[in-house]
Formats: C-alpha cells, structure tokens, sequence
C-alpha cells in the first residue's frame, strides 16, 4: 500500500494511548510515526567511520600534519600505520568463529508437554509389548523342542533398558522437528548462517554493536536471515539491558540505487509515485546524478553518512528509511478471538466480553524523505502460546554498553596506544634516519705538507693512515704546533636508546594485549615446536579472557536461532521438505506443521569451548579406563575426535554399561557351564559303582546277578549317553547364545559410532 506524502496532516502522540485500531490505520497517522521515529532516532554515527578505518589500517592526515610539515627542515621517515588492532580483533573474532556448537531444544507450553508425555508413553508400552510377545513367542519354542526355557531375567534386563531409554534420551516429535531446522539453517548454503555470524562477531567488537533482522517474504519460503550495517540502525532501547528487545521503534536506513527500489517496493508505489522519484524520461538528470565515487566524495563532503555505505562507484543512490514500532490496542474478547487462540494453542483462558491490551507492530518505509509505502499495521507477527498478546521486532541485536548506555568497542579502546604506537616508531625512524658516525675534528693547518702539494689528496692520505692506525705530524713544518685535535664527536645513535624505545614499543603491546584480552598464543607469537599439549590447552584457556563478551554474543546467537524458528513456524505453515549436506551425508526431512507449528521452544546452545578443561580431564580419564580394562580400547579413538564434553560423558557410560552387562552374561553363561560339567562328573561316578557291582557279579559266578547288574550297567551307559549329548548339546547352545550377544554388542557399538541422533536401539533377537 503506497502513502503519498501529506504534510497538512497534524502531528499525533507518538505514544498512541487513546487511539483506537481503526485510527491507526489511518494514512496520516503512519505516515506522522515515520516521521517521528525518523527524526527522533536518526543522528551520524561518525565515530564508527573512524573505529573501521584504524581496524583498517587508515588514518586522516590531517591528525598529525604539524609532524610531517616540511618548516624548511623535513623529516626523512614518514608516519606509517603499523597496525597493532587488526591482529587482535582477527584473533577474537577467530575464537568464536572456531567454536563448535550443537543445539538443545525443548517445549515450553503445557499442551506440548501434555502431548509429548502421552507420546512417550505410547512409545515406551509399545515396545514393552514387543518384547513381551518377543519372550513368550521364545518361550513357547523352547517347551516345543523340550529346550531349555529362555531366563526370565533376559527379559527383566529388555525391559530396564526400554525404561532407561525413555528416561534419559527420549525426543519427543515436536523436539526433533525444531532441532531439524536449527541444523537446517546452520548448513544451508542459501542462508549462509556460519558466515553472517563471523560479521555480527567483527561488528560487535570492531563497533560495539551489532544487529541483524529476520523475515520472510511469503509463506512456505525460507526465512531471511540479514546482517544490518551499525551505522545505518537506529533506536531508543533502555540501558538496562544490552538487547534492543525493549525499544519502542527502530529506524533501518539504506541507501538502494533506482533499480534496487523498483524491484523492491515498486509493487507498492502509484504511477505519479513512480514519476515522482524516478522521472518521466528514461533517464533524468539531476543533483544525484553524478559521473564517480570521486564525484560523490565531493558533493556529500568526508562526513555524509553516505560514504561507506553503499554503491562506492555510483552516486545515483537514494535514501530509504525502514521504520518498525510497538503499540497496543484495545481487544474484545468474543468467540472468534477465542478460537484463535485455541487454534494458537494458548493455555490461558479469556471471558467473553473480558477487555485485553495486545501487542502490534506497525511499519512503514520512506524513500528520498516523500515517498510512503508498505504502511501498516504488520499481519505476520510470531506470537508464544504462553503470552498471546505480546510481540516483538523482525530486528535485534545488542550493545556491548554499561550503564551510561554508551558502547564498548575494543578498537576504540586501542586508538590511543595505536597512535603512540606510530608515533613511537616514527620518532625511532628518525632517530636511525639522520645518525651519523663517530669521528675527530682535526686543525686543517695541521696536516702535513708530505703528503702532498694539493689539499684534497694530502687530506684523503691522511685520513687512510688515520684509518690504519697511524697519524703523521711533522714538528719541522712551520704550523706543526697548530697540530691540536679540538675534540672528538658521535653522530651515531646510542644502542641504549633504540633499546629504550623498542622496549617501549614492547610495552605498548603488552598494553594492547590487557585490554583487548589476548594473549601470545592467540597472536599466533609462539613457534611450532613449543605448541606442546599445555601450550595447545592454553590456546583455548585464553577465551576466558574475553568470557563477557563471548557470553554477551552467545546469547545473541540464541536469539537468532530463536528467531529463525519462530519465523519458520509462520511461513512452514503447511509443512516443509528440508534437505541439507552435512560432511560427506546428504539429509533430507519432512516436517509436520502439527509438530512445529503450534509450539514454544526453549533453545539452547552447547559450546565446546566452555568446557575446555573439563574435556581435556575426561579424555585422560578415558585413556585410564582403556588401560584399566574397564571400557573397550576402540572408545578412546572416537574420545579424541569429539569435542563435545557430553558427547564423551555419553560414549563412555554406554561402554561401560554394556562392557558390564557383557561380563555379566559371560559370567551366567560360565556358571551353567560349570554346573554341566559337575553333573557329568556325578554321573560319571555313578557308572563306575555299577562297573565295579558288575565285576563283583562275574567274580561270584551269579548268571543271575550278573545279567541284573548288565542291565543296570546297559542302562546306566545309555543314559549317561544321553546325558553327554544333552550336556554338549546345553553347552554348544550356550557357546552360541554367547557368541550371538557378542556379535550383538560389537554391532550396538558400531551403531553408536555411525549412527545419527534418533537412531533406534537395535533389537536383541
């Protein structure tokens, strides 16, 4: 919807107390806001042109002119810009950039909860039942082959580890849906996440601020994730906390060639709108209408807030001011509202007729300072289920700030020492720039007239004979006694000195270092060889340093992804395919809009680099345990890959868990053996007693007797036959049970080591 401008139109209060809704929808009244916020909020941010330049390694010339101005003396050795800044921002921009990280998530309104119990109760009796008839289908096959019945505590140990499954690492539906776009958005390559964080990072230290804005352009696309320059946002957020969530309106300014806006908002704009800016002609000329980035400098002069903006190599760019307020409005609570609110799936219960105060974001964009289009009161506006009637920007971002409100920023807290910093090194320069030597001054009257009628070669044999050592004076020579040296001098620069001022340059850094928060070993200051196992802890130790800042941003890459989130469950409205890479594994999902859709997350970040020491202590605790036999050798391979201290808290306990519960069934599967071989022993005793009754028989000549006691004997070889291949065959069983829970062990394992998050336990036919 295109405004024309109305300048009659009276000013309202910006506050808007005791408008009603349809008011707000008035041309005027958003067209008075815009203007407002515009000039409430927008003022030069000049001082960040000067903290990019120095990280840049630029300085204005004019600073220092009074050093470098010639006076008819000069100086050999200009002022140069040895850039002590750059190094140390790179390096704690680095820090973050390198930290791993994986994502957390959970639901926060009770209908989710509500759905994810009964969830996991239908998984958990579900696969319960399935090892129950698992166990009876076993249990009737061994009756029917006359085996031996399946232990009962196979099934009691099936059904622990049903109920310890869903205790510890149950995802629900809804849960896996939101970590899926969390992953999502970090590997898709359109969204570039990774990327756009590394420039927040340098934003916010180079500047101490740093902001960014998501939105979606129609419904079943993808979020738009985008990186807004400091110098171009603007807002009134309090200083009690470092986020801009508390603002009451946020001013976004761009400056967009002609194209860029008819691409843009032109779908918006009237016709006589569209003369307006752009002409009636094919191309019109105008004050904008300049040949060069030169051309540009000139007419705007150094401090247009133009410059560094956009476009450097074309000046025909245009104003464009993007502006997003908060108001409320009063809301009657009648069925229709209260079906939204079911359809929201809100927890809190409204009366019909109850009078509520809701929330709404109103925007509006401003071109060349005439032009209004897309005003409004914002229709797609995330909402929690929890808190119906409260909104919030398609902005954010923070303020490294104290209390007074004024931003932190590490290369406006190392101007000054780099300008000493220069200003050391060229005062040195100079100093090795005009040293001489060291030397005598020698009476020209003096020198004697052997060497030489002319003056020029007497006096260069002179001075070679000096040079080896040998001085000539002749006392016959009329003038000899005026031979008087009249002093020696020392034009060459004391070494005390130029270790004085490198020394001090030595402390400039150090002094660098104390404030920006690094160290020698994020510099990169130590060689190769001393990049020992504690140097390497180091490394990592030294983010402590900065831990506040690298906490401040963390908690604004959370914000991001909430915010992504919450966008997606706007424009994932009827579902979406996500497919992404990830390594050399290509993943594609489906997502439910029934288990995204309607639901709050709660997100949270694990960053590796928080547990850095903890990590390090469990990988020698690991290798303890793989020397101590207690878990398999092969764990400690997948240890050293990970930096995830949960990830390793995880890989351990299942190994010793299940490198405990196979001892133990190696151990029950000993004992039956044992108690085999200790029945065969009985048995073996018994046919012995009847052989010797048996000789006793034939001894005594009893045909009688000895026919009784062949037959005992026949019976009691036949059945211990039968007990041998009854206990062989127990015992080739049990060797086989054994090997299969082995091979089934060996499997679990590499399933672990290969397979994904949600991957399910494999069943222990």
């Amino acid at each position: 919807m295109a405004i024309q401008s109305n300048s009659a139109y009276p000013v309202v209060h910006y506050e808007d107390l005791h408008m009603t809704e349809t008011q707000k929808s008035d041309l005027g009244y958003l067209k008075s806001n815009i203007d407002h916020w515009v000039s409430a909020l927008v003022y030069p941010k000049t001082h960040l042109k000067t903290y990019r330049a120095y990280y840049n390694g630029v300085r204005k010339d004019k600073e220092f002119d009074y050093l470098t101005e010639n006076f008819g003396i000069g100086t050999p050795a200009a002022l140069k810009f040895t850039n002590i800044i750059k190094p140390r921002v790179d390096s704690i921009v680095s820090q973050l950039e390198s930290d791993s990280y994986t994502y957390n998530v959970s639901c926060t309104d009770n209908k989710t909860i509500d759905l994810i119990q009964e969830e996991k109760k239908e998984k958990k009796l579900k696969e319960i039942e399935q090892s129950l008839s698992l166990f009876a289908k076993n249990m009737k096959a061994s009756f029917e082959k006359d085996q031996q019945p399946v232990p009962y505590a196979d099934l009691k140990n099936s059904v622990d580890k049903i109920k310890d499954k869903y205790k510890t690492n149950f995802m629900s539906d809804f849960e896996v849906a939101a970590q899926r776009v969390c992953v999502y958005f970090e590997k898709s390559n359109e969204m570039e996440l990774r990327l756009k964080l590394s420039l927040l990072v340098h934003d916010l230290i180079v500047t101490g601020e740093c902001y960014y804005r998501v939105y979606f352009i129609r419904e079943g696309s993808d979020p738009i994730f985008e990186v807004i320059k400091p110098e171009n946002l603007f807002h009134n957020k309090s200083t009690n906390n470092p986020f801009i969530d508390g603002s009451d309106a946020i001013v976004h300014r761009e400056y967009m060639t002609h194209k860029q806006i008819a691409a843009l908002y032109g779908k918006y704009m009237t016709k006589s709108q569209m003369s307006d800016l752009f002409g009636d002609s094919y191309l019109s000329s105008s004050s904008r209408y300049l040949n060069s980035g030169l051309d540009l400098d000139l007419y705007y002069g150094e401090d247009s807030p133009e410059l560094s903006q956009k476009h450097i190599n074309t000046a025909q760019t245009v104003e464009v001011m993007h502006v997003e307020w908060i108001t409320t409005n009063e809301v009657i609570i009648d069925s229709q509202e209260q079906d939204r609110l079911q359809l929201l799936k809100s927890g809190i219960k409204y009366k019909i007729g109850e009078k509520v105060r809701r929330q709404d974001r109103y925007e509006g964009v401003r071109i060349a300072g005439s032009v209004y289009v897309n005003c409004g009161k914002s229709e797609q506006v995330p909402r929690s289920s929890n808190d119906p009637y409260s909104c919030g920007f398609s902005y954010g971002g923070l303020l490294n700030n104290d209390r007074n409100g004024s931003p932190y920023s590490i290369v406006g807290a190392l101007k000054d020492i780099q300008d000493i910093y220069d200003l050391t090194m060229f005062h040195r320069d100079n100093l090795i720039a005009n040293s001489g030597v060291k030397g005598d001054r020698i009476n020209v009257a003096g020198i004697p007239k052997i060497l030489g009628d002319d003056f020029m070669p007497r006096l260069f044999k002179f001075l070679a004979l000096k040079k080896n050592g040998i001085e000539l004076i002749d006392p016959t020579e009329q003038g000899a006694q005026l031979f008087n040296q009249h002093g020696s001098f020392d034009n060459s620069v004391d070494g005390g000195s130029l270790q004085a001022i490198n020394g001090i340059l030595s402390q400039l850094e150090h002094q660098a270092n104390i404030i920006a928060g690094t160290s020698p070993q994020m510099l990169g200051s130590i060689s190769e060889r001393e990049a020992v196992s504690n140097v390497k802890t180091g490394l990592k130790q030294t983010m402590s340093i900065n831990q506040p800042l690298f906490e401040l941003f963390r908690g604004n890459q959370n914000r991001i992804i909430r915010d992504l989130v919450n966008v997606a469950q706007l424009t994932y409205k009827y579902g979406k395919k996500i497919s992404y890479i990830a390594g050399g594994d290509s993943y594609t999902y489906n997502i439910l809009p029934e288990n995204f859709m309607f639901s709050d997350y709660a997100i949270s970040i694990a960053y590796a680099s928080k547990d850095n020491i903890k990590t390090e202590q469990m990988k020698g605790l690991a290798k303890e345990l793989v020397a101590a036999g207690v878990v398999d050798p092969d764990i400690i391979v997948k240890v050293m890959l990970s930096d995830s201290l949960t990830e390793i808290s995880q890989m351990i306990s299942v190994n010793w868990a299940q490198k405990k519960a196979e001892s133990n069934q190696i151990g029950q599967l000993s004992g039956q053996v044992e108690q085999y071989e200790k029945t065969l022993k009985e048995l073996k005793g018994q046919l012995n007693n009847v052989t010797q009754q048996l000789e006793a028989s034939k001894n005594s000549n009893n045909e009688v007797k000895a026919k009784e006691v062949e037959l005992k004997n026949q019976q009691a070889i036949k059945k211990l036959e039968i007990e041998e291949d009854k206990a062989l065959a127990q015992k080739d069983f049990n060797d086989a049970s054994l090997e299969l829970k082995k091979e089934v062990v060996q499997l679990e394992r590499e399933q672990l080591y290969l397979g994904t998050g949600n991957a399910k336990e494999i069943k222990n036919f």
